[in-house]
């Protein structure tokens, strides 16, 4: 493999946008550069553009595709890249000339992963620069397993991600790619397809390095316009297929599945506050990774974390609530439609879901549900 960078950019209707970005990468000073264009299908004469440069510069290679999303389109691009090292930009963004050859060193190094700094962009006058919460510096395994992985994905102090989960403020090393879209099965989402790799590759370095310099810039929407992603009617179901997807490869480090599970609550929170519903923000999640999409439950337990479930199945539509039961059904029920617990014996359902805080009280509810025939698969 040879030395160098391989700067991965997808492309998609961005003719406006994509010389900027291509000049940008090409008036680069560090010279061992490949730029891949993956033009995902474009039809506004964008995959023209990706051939004119390439006719002029030998270093600039470019695929053609059907329309599959970004995440294949960048799929596509680790997969053919020559280079040591990877990294991903935006056809509407652009880089500053010195931008790569100051991580030089680092990969010269072996550092498996350079983090640095961006500006959002919205125009010349209109500039703002962002850079990591951590520390600059080169971070080996013992400090990245103590100060990085414990905030990475959510730092619930500052309530955000520990980590910017973009993969265009990033340069990692090729195998650390290649791996992270390997374990990536699923491409059917937009929201949150760069977390889907980025923390999966965190999780695997045994060294970061982190740079205050911000190089990237990143082109902000105007007018207040809502992204794209955030409006679909299918939101929810994409957003579940990328929770599947990290805990699936990093929920059994019991720390990151809580972090998990807080960007969930963040990323359903941002959909609400797009819909103008501004209720109070999720404190118990629903058991996704536990319970099938479609399956039909009996949701025990109508206090606080029962109706928090409820709210959130109604909202995504995620599973069907054949029976929703509780000890006290009878007080509840001029407000909830609740039921007696008795009726779970006739009812037909594929889960018994526990929505109770107290530990005590699951554990006498599960003994419960065992002498009353409940097989312990079924309960979650």
């Amino acid at each position: 493999m040879e030395n160098g960078i391989s700067v991965i950019v997808p492309v998609y209707n961005v003719r406006q946008y994509l010389p900027q970005c291509i000049e940008s990468i090409q008036r680069n000073t560090f010279r061992e550069i490949e730029l891949i264009l993956v033009d995902d299908g474009s039809t506004d004469g964008s995959g023209d553009v990706c051939e004119a440069y390439a006719r002029e510069d030998n270093r600039i290679r470019v695929f053609h595709q059907k329309n599959k999303g970004p995440i294949a389109a960048r799929r596509k691009g680790v997969e053919a890249s020559r280079y040591a090292y990877v990294t991903f930009a935006d056809a509407d963004d652009f880089i500053a000339p010195v931008s790569y050859a100051l991580a030089a060193p680092l990969m010269q190094n072996g550092v498996d992963i350079v983090i640095f700094g961006i500006i959002r962009y919205t125009d010349e006058t209109a500039q703002k620069k962002e850079a990591c919460i951590f520390s600059e510096g080169v971070y080996g395994e013992k400090e990245i397993a103590e100060r990085i992985w414990p905030v990475m994905i959510w730092d619930s102090g500052t309530g955000r991600c520990g980590i910017d989960p973009a993969l265009w403020n990033k340069i990692v090393k090729r195998e650390l790619a290649v791996l992270a879209y390997q374990t990536l099965t699923e491409d059917g989402f937009h929201y949150g397809e760069d977390v889907a790799v980025v923390y999966p590759m965190l999780k695997a370095a045994r060294t970061i390095a982190i740079k205050d310099a911000a190089w990237y810039f990143h082109r902000q929407r105007t007018g207040g316009a809502v992204a794209g992603y955030l409006a679909e009617e299918a939101y929810f179901d994409k957003l579940y297929l990328l929770y599947r997807h990290l805990m699936r490869v990093l929920g059994d480090d019991l720390q990151m599945a809580r972090q998990i599970e807080a960007f969930y609550m963040h990323s359903v929170a941002l959909r609400r506050r797009v819909s103008g519903d501004v209720t109070e923000q999720i404190r118990h999640l629903f058991p996704f990774d536990r319970v099938e999409k479609g399956e039909r439950i009996v949701l025990y337990g109508a206090g606080v974390v029962g109706r928090s479930y409820m709210e959130q199945l109604r909202k995504t539509s995620y599973c069907r609530v054949a029976l929703w039961v509780d000890q006290n059904y009878e007080k509840l029920r001029p407000r909830l439609p609740v039921s007696s617990i008795a009726e779970i014996c006739s009812a037909s359902y594929d889960r018994i879901v526990i929505a109770i805080e107290n530990e005590q009280v699951r554990a006498a509810v599960t003994a419960r549900l065992a002498q009353m025939g409940v097989c312990a698969a079924q309960i979650v």
